[in-house]
């Protein structure tokens, strides 16, 4: 076992032995376990603006002048348009950071034995989400494996920033909180 494999299995078994849970369950880690998880960001690098975090949408790098937005994450919840749903959900991320998708490579994960007809309709729902976005498919990666028992699709997402600045989830937070307090004035009235 590798030097990191050890440590995210260390961590593991850490998380889950203080709480007596022996397994994970169903869903996203619970948040002490991602923030231990999170600790291992590989190598710094200064043009990482916005990094791993719990609640960031996505990460942010400085290229020359430009900010590029990078979003990653899979569709787990259905197999039904699958591809549509990878395209949608990393382009929304890319989006509420102030950034416009441009590009996108789909990991398209089917059990053996899948129809073919099932992942030409992944790669034609992929295309088609991509062309009513403008975002361009740059590569990606398909593979039939026994690791899923339904199609899964990962999808990588990156774009430009074009709002002035990036705009994080705390912010998106307390604009909603914001709009939630907001009750229209009657007009006219007495």
């Amino acid at each position: 076992m590798s030097a990191p494999t050890a440590a995210i299995h260390t961590a593991v078994s850490r998380a889950t032995h203080r709480r007596g849970l022996r397994r994970l369950a169903a869903g996203k880690l619970p948040p002490r376990l991602l923030e231990r998880l999170l600790q291992w960001r590989g190598a710094p690098d200064r043009r990482v603006l916005v990094g791993p975090g719990c609640g960031v949408d996505a990460a942010v790098v400085a290229v020359g002048t430009h900010r590029l937005i990078l979003k990653s994450d899979p569709v787990t919840f259905t197999a039904s348009r699958v591809g549509w749903y990878a395209v949608q959900v990393n382009a929304n991320d890319v989006a509420v950071m102030g950034g416009r998708p441009a590009w996108f490579q789909p990991t398209v994960l089917v059990p053996p034995g899948t129809g073919v007809e099932v992942v030409m309709r992944i790669a034609r729902d992929i295309d088609r989400a991509c062309r009513a976005l403008g975002v361009a498919v740059t590569g990606g990666h398909t593979e039939a494996t026994d690791a899923v028992t339904r199609p899964v699709v990962a999808g990588d997402m990156q774009g430009l920033l074009i709002a002035r600045r990036i705009i994080t989830a705390l912010e998106r937070d307390a604009a909603r909180r914001r709009v939630a307090r907001w009750r229209p004035r009657a007009r006219g009235g007495p």
